[in-house]
């Protein structure tokens, strides 16, 4: 079960979830889309810039095969995951 934005309980068929479907949950906009083919040195530099504009903090990268939101998410990469000697 899950809370829906407005405070209602509603079940929630995960096997056939797309990004798009956990957006309309999610009220902070603190991760951003990758595709699968996108490299580490991709995921480091997305959560570098985000810092390096001092913009709103980036929690995680959602891939998906095309890193489109219409997609099933395949994985998350964390800031914590490409921690290598505290570059980030």
């Amino acid at each position: 079960m899950g809370g829906a934005p407005d405070g209602r309980l509603s079940n929630i068929d995960v096997s056939k979830a797309t990004v798009y479907d956990a957006l309309r949950y999610e009220a902070y906009n603190g991760f951003q889309i990758m595709r699968r083919k996108d490299t580490i040195y991709d995921a480091r530099e997305a959560f570098t810039h985000a810092l390096r504009r001092k913009q709103p903090r980036l929690f995680a990268l959602i891939v998906t095969e095309n890193g489109k939101t219409t997609e099933k998410p395949l994985g998350i990469v964390t800031p914590w995951d490409l921690l290598d000697g505290g570059e980030l």
